[in-house]
């Protein structure tokens, strides 16, 4: 997925952003979704808010487990701490993003009049519609941002922060005016909880992990184990460890030189075979043929 930003995830799946020194945290960037090579933003979360325009494409965004589809026409504003991964649906796709904190605003203007959205348990994410003055500053953002290659970073030192303020102020008085409080929400203890789930599976991918597993190191029911990923994954706890496993090995793949069958061992694959069972049926080609076409 070629980004303007290196992705940096920890464990716990909380992506972290380095800002430049604007004297604010906020930082716009660009993603690019390959759909035949299957590129995907993996479930994360941050503690940052996030403005999202697809300028290209379609992308379906999964916001704690309520499965959103955005094209050009419209302007997605996800909450904190919200669980959320995103994928290209139909064809290639490219989206700037807009992640930041709301220092550059009045304290008493936050405490009056945002806190109070930003801290309803309803408040998931806000979807609007692109007019015309958003989309020109959008536009104009977009303009100051050249696409790169994954391992790129992106110098945003041109980028005109008046615009990108102008922008988020505009959206959050619409979101301030409009917000009915009407959507479905994640409970602390279920956040907390899946944290810990996905945590283990990403520290033990490597061996051999059993639903027993997961539900002895969270002290859960293997009820509820599954209810969790379902409603916030729409996988069982097997499919998503092999999501995992195939994720990391799509890009070991791609980035490194190491025989399939190394591959295969290191992302935890019991066999060389099932390995390229699997791979094969969530890329539509060998481990082999897929490398040779997206080695990068």
């Amino acid at each position: 997925m070629a980004r303007t930003l290196p992705i940096n995830m920890d464990e716990t799946l909380e992506e972290h952003l380095t800002y430049q020194s604007v004297g604010f945290s906020i930082i716009p960037y660009v993603i690019e979704y390959d759909y035949e090579r299957h590129d995907f933003m993996p479930l994360h979360w941050h503690k940052e808010l996030q403005i999202s325009w697809v300028y290209e494409g379609k992308i379906e965004f999964l916001i704690d487990g309520e499965s959103i589809v955005i094209s050009e026409k419209d302007i997605l504003f996800i909450n904190q701490k919200k669980f959320h991964s995103s994928s290209a649906i139909e064809g290639n796709a490219k989206t700037l993003c807009i992640n930041f904190n709301l220092d550059f605003l009045h304290p008493k203007i936050i405490e009056d009049y945002i806190e109070p959205i930003l801290n309803n348990p309803g408040f998931v994410y806000y979807r609007l519609p692109m007019v015309g003055t958003l989309s020109k500053y959008f536009s104009s953002i977009l303009s100051e941002i050249p696409t790169q290659a994954a391992e790129s970073v992106n110098e945003t030192g041109s980028t005109n922060y008046f615009q990108v303020v102008n922008l988020i102020n505009l959206i959050i008085e619409e979101i301030v005016l409009k917000f009915d409080g009407q959507h479905n929400f994640m409970k602390k203890e279920e956040f907390d909880t899946l944290n810990k789930l996905l945590l283990y599976i990403h520290q033990n991918y490597t061996q051999k992990v059993m639903i027993k597993d997961l539900t002895d190191h969270a002290h859960i029911s293997k009820t509820f184990c599954n209810e969790l990923f379902q409603k916030y994954t729409k996988m069982s706890p097997i499919q998503y460890i092999t999501a995992y496993r195939l994720q990391v090995a799509q890009e070991m793949v791609i980035t490194t030189d190491k025989p399939i069958s190394t591959v295969s061992e290191q992302c935890g694959f019991g066999t060389l075979s099932y390995f390229i069972e699997q791979f094969r049926l969530h890329y539509k080609m060998s481990p082999l043929k897929f490398r040779k076409k997206f080695h990068q």
